[in-house]
């Protein structure tokens, strides 16, 4: 069973379309989208502005507004449809198991929270178990981790 697990991809997106309930009426914004993503691999995504990245993001995390529509396909996160799951079973996939990295960098730093308060207190929301200074030393060495210079310094910027 493990075995069969690791050859499950962690993300599959089969045949994905989507599209978005206008004034003017529908418009396709996603037309039979495919890809797995296996443990431990990771997946670029480029194309134009406009062309339908972030959505596709956003139709993974289930994080789309009413005006957006799927019109075919199937989205499994480690083998469970995630249309299957309740809305308690997304939102502790979300943050947990699966998240985004936004663009816009203005929009996920707060300028007047330090660097490290700002990763402390995403340790926290994950961890609720961890102590103050617990989380404190995961938010260094999480910026350690990613090759972020004079961690410790860093942390207080």
């Amino acid at each position: 069973m493990i075995e069969e697990t690791l050859k499950t991809p962690l993300l599959r997106v089969k045949n994905l379309g989507l599209r978005h309930l206008s004034a003017s009426g529908p418009v396709t914004i996603l037309a039979d989208v495919s890809f797995d993503l296996g443990r431990g691999e990771i997946l670029g995504i480029i194309g134009e502005s406009g062309a339908g990245k972030s959505t596709l993001g956003n139709v993974v995390l289930g994080l789309l507004a009413p005006e957006f529509q799927r019109t075919s396909g199937t989205i499994e996160f480690d083998g469970k449809a995630i249309d299957g799951m309740t809305a308690d079973e997304r939102q502790t996939l979300r943050g947990r198991r699966i998240s985004a990295i936004f663009q816009d960098h203005t929009a996920s730093l707060d300028p007047l929270m330090s660097v490290g308060a700002q990763v402390e207190e995403t340790c926290l929301t994950l961890d609720s178990s961890l102590s103050k200074r617990e989380a404190r030393a995961r938010a260094i060495d999480l910026l350690a981790r990613v090759g972020i210079p004079e961690p410790e310094r860093r942390y207080r910027n």
